[in-house]
């Protein structure tokens, strides 16, 4: 029954993570992880505000937000089993979403309030934002020169996130379209900073997608072809995306760097997502090269539940023959 209410409440992409489990504890940790990132050091930010939508979504955070002392099982057993119930589940889920160093701190823990306060605590840097509003002004406004200056007095300034969403500088420079700043700022960032997400998931490459600017991602890209793998907050990986947004160049460019393994559908839903889109797209060259490098994916299932192979039913279009042609115009197709 636990497993059955599990399944039903997952979408499509949730649902393909735990399709063959017979185990609802399974299961459920399957998706904690799935959705949760694991705490880190310096992800404190990130990390929180998914794990708290996580307890949320599920009931649970009234456990760590309580406002007033567990109940006592002396003086109401039924209420005390109840809310025991709650406070294990919700531990659970900080237990499993926490990294070796993280985990060490809550170790012998038993109340989730007070393992979410020891890892704030020890985790939570406090940032004060307002000493980056110099960085952040010249990311915005183009200028260079202040920039620089900056991060020649604060050098880990430029991998730093200085806004409350977990922007970098690279983020803004970005999101103003300075492509000349984007450039000098990936060249002093390392292929680690450049993997940097903010508070949803997405990294400056992800924001380049939303603009098709095929310098700034090109400058990022060959630094690090890895953020090709990476996926967003809809997790999507970049190639897939850039179609979804109609930027079939940038898709183009992409697909060529992205490699087959991360395509194939033991991998997941995204080569058959990626196809799916291709077809739709009518970039058929992407959509041809994939199905004939990995046969498969043309029956495999995309992230919403549909394959390549329906997409091609369902544009008919995309071929003269399937077109609705005047008879003039079937006469001279039926001599090509």
């Amino acid at each position: 029954m636990a497993l059955h209410i599990i399944q039903i409440s997952c979408g499509p992409d949730s649902f393909s993570e735990i399709i063959g489990i017979g185990s609802a504890k399974v299961a459920w940790d399957r998706l904690a992880k799935w959705f949760l990132h694991v705490l880190e050091k310096h992800n404190y930010v990130d990390w929180s505000v998914r794990v708290r939508t996580y307890l949320m979504a599920h009931h649970l955070w009234e456990i760590i937000e309580a406002t007033s002392h567990p109940p006592k099982q002396e003086d109401d057993e039924a209420v005390f089993k109840a809310w025991s119930k709650k406070n294990s589940m919700a531990l659970h889920v900080i237990q499993i979403s926490c990294g070796p160093d993280s985990l060490s701190e809550i170790i012998g823990i038993s109340s989730a309030e007070v393992a979410w306060d020891t890892l704030e605590k020890k985790f939570n840097s406090g940032v004060d934002y307002v000493q980056y509003e110099a960085l952040k002004k010249a990311m915005e406004s183009g200028d260079w020169n202040t920039a620089e200056e900056f991060l020649k007095r604060q050098p880990d300034a430029a991998a730093a996130k200085i806004t409350d969403y977990g922007e970098t500088a690279l983020d803004l420079a970005v999101e103003a379209g300075h492509e000349d700043i984007v450039e000098k700022l990936v060249d002093l960032m390392s292929e680690e900073d450049l993997a940097i997400q903010d508070i949803f998931g997405n990294t400056a490459l992800v924001q380049i997608i939303n603009s098709g600017n095929y310098r700034m991602a090109a400058c990022m890209v060959r630094k690090n072809n890895n953020l090709l793998r990476i996926k967003d907050s809809n997790q999507d990986i970049p190639v897939s995306k850039a179609l979804f947004h109609g930027e079939t160049e940038l898709a183009r460019y992409f697909y060529s760097l992205t490699p087959l393994e991360h395509l194939t559908p033991e991998s997941g839903f995204h080569g058959a997502t990626l196809c799916y889109r291709a077809i739709y797209n009518r970039s058929l060259d992407i959509a041809l090269d994939l199905i004939e490098q990995c046969p498969r994916l043309a029956l495999a299932l995309e992230r919403d539940g549909s394959s390549p192979l329906y997409a091609l039913a369902d544009m008919p279009n995309a071929f003269r023959s399937g077109d609705g042609l005047v008879f003039w115009k079937r006469w001279i197709y039926s001599y090509c």
